[in-house]
């Protein structure tokens, strides 16, 4: 193992923690899965990475701009109907998502 590799790995993980202290590092995966892929729908994203639908469509509920029923979402992603499914959702990073995931990632480059 690369002792160096992982000492940026854990300085980006801290950049997204320093923002938002209690994100889970499942919500880290599912954010950077819908960075890789802007407009996948909800269901492509429960697919990628293997949890059931319930724990995507809650955790998606947190990182979004929508929310839940405990409060206001992190405005990470942005959830919107799919105009050719509107029983499907789209999802996007929204502009502060963007910008922490910039920040993030500049660890793994420096």
């Amino acid at each position: 193992m690369d002792p160096e590799r992982t000492d940026k790995l854990i300085l980006a993980i801290e950049e997204f923690r320093g923002v938002y202290p209690l994100i889970p590092g499942q919500a880290l995966q599912l954010i950077l899965e819908v960075a890789r892929k802007p407009g996948m729908t909800q269901r492509e994203l429960e697919d990628r990475v293997r949890v059931s639908r319930a724990t995507v469509s809650s955790t998606v509920a947190k990182l979004s701009d929508v929310g839940d029923a405990s409060g206001p979402g992190l405005e990470l992603i942005s959830k919107r109907r799919a105009p050719l499914d509107q029983r499907a959702s789209m999802l996007t990073i929204t502009p502060l998502g963007r910008y922490v995931i910039r920040r993030a990632l500049a660890h793994l480059a420096g």
